[in-house]
């Protein structure tokens, strides 16, 4: 007589998607099902009363996959967060950081033990595909999104981040706000210009193609930053900024650094503003580095509570920054 992991194997699916399909539950691909339905007709399986309570039996365990090859992402705060809202009702989070080589494995794992749900996280905004190992099993991704729409996704607001940072610059009476983005082909990029643009629209003041630029480049050994450079064309020029907005805070420190060489004070003669609130980089920072701090613990707590039962305004939820004063303008 055939059983469930019998059905599982010959379809090509977990065990716990074929328990979904027998629980004709709403998270498993049409393709998914028929193919599972096929198999359960050619191997006459009929499933028993405790195949059918599997959706009733709770483990009270969730997972956390941090794509990353690094044991210390950026985005860790994430996991750190999840953990703190799922102790706090009981339940106990099962980590582990991967990459597209190693993630099926450690899907697996998490799956043979019987976790509720996952958050696959990302250590910076991007797009991502779903592992095809997840499906039928309630996800929900942190600081990333998929083309399909209608799994849920958590994501930092890019726009009201530039926005609110270069407002706070524009009403202390900056006027020539120079943008140093990130790699224009990271997904915040744009985010953070549209934002920018927008300030500076509120304000009536023109956006001027001359101060913005792009501070990481490819280069033959990756992608550097040409802060130095930009800066040295920028108070070159017969209108130079007084104020800059870094997209991220290495550039900063790299801009801090510019200008105590050329003797220029950074809160005095020069404004400067942040993203991300990095705190191993901003901690030596003298005056402390006024920066939007990346909303990498509301993510991972709303992430949480999105698999526990919360339900998220749409499937594509942008969580706002905060902003973190300090004395750089």
């Amino acid at each position: 007589m055939s059983n469930i992991k019998d059905v599982a194997a010959h379809a090509g699916v977990s065990f716990k998607t074929v328990a979904r399909v027998i629980n004709n539950e709403p998270l498993v691909r049409d393709r998914t099902r028929e193919k599972v339905l096929r198999s359960i007709d050619v191997l006459k399986y009929r499933p028993n009363t405790s195949a059918k309570m599997m959706r009733n039996q709770k483990s009270g365990v969730y997972g956390v996959l941090m794509e990353t090859n690094h044991s210390m992402a950026p985005a860790v705060s994430i996991i750190q967060e999840a953990q703190r809202y799922a102790r706090t009702n009981n339940k106990l989070v099962i980590t582990a950081n991967v990459n597209k080589n190693d993630r099926a494995l450690a899907i697996e794992q998490m799956l043979n033990l019987r976790v509720d749900g996952i958050i696959y996280a990302t250590m910076y905004h991007q797009q991502v595909e779903l592992p095809s190992e997840l499906e039928g099993t309630p996800v929900v991704l942190a600081n990333c999104f998929s083309a399909d729409k209608a799994i849920p996704a958590i994501v930092p607001n890019e726009h009201q981040a530039a926005f609110e940072l270069s407002q706070r610059l524009l009403n202390k009476g900056y006027q020539r706000i120079a943008f140093l983005n990130i790699h224009q082909d990271v997904i915040a990029s744009s985010g953070r210009l549209s934002g920018y643009q927008d300030a500076l629209a509120k304000h009536n003041i023109a956006f001027d193609h001359a101060l913005l630029h792009y501070a990481e480049v490819e280069s033959s050994k990756g992608v550097i930053q040409i802060t130095d450079q930009i800066l040295d064309t920028l108070f070159n020029a017969s209108d130079p900024p007084d104020a800059i907005i870094c997209g991220k805070d290495e550039i900063a420190l790299d801009a801090y650094l510019y200008f105590a060489k050329k003797g220029i004070e950074v809160g005095k003669d020069i404004g400067i503003g942040s993203f991300d609130n990095m705190e191993i980089i901003t901690k030596n920072m003298k005056p402390k580095l006024s920066t939007m701090e990346l909303p990498h613990d509301k993510m991972g707590r709303l992430a949480m509570k999105y698999l526990l039962g919360s339900t998220l305004e749409n499937n594509l939820h942008q969580v706002d920054w905060d902003f973190v004063e300090g004395h750089s303008f």
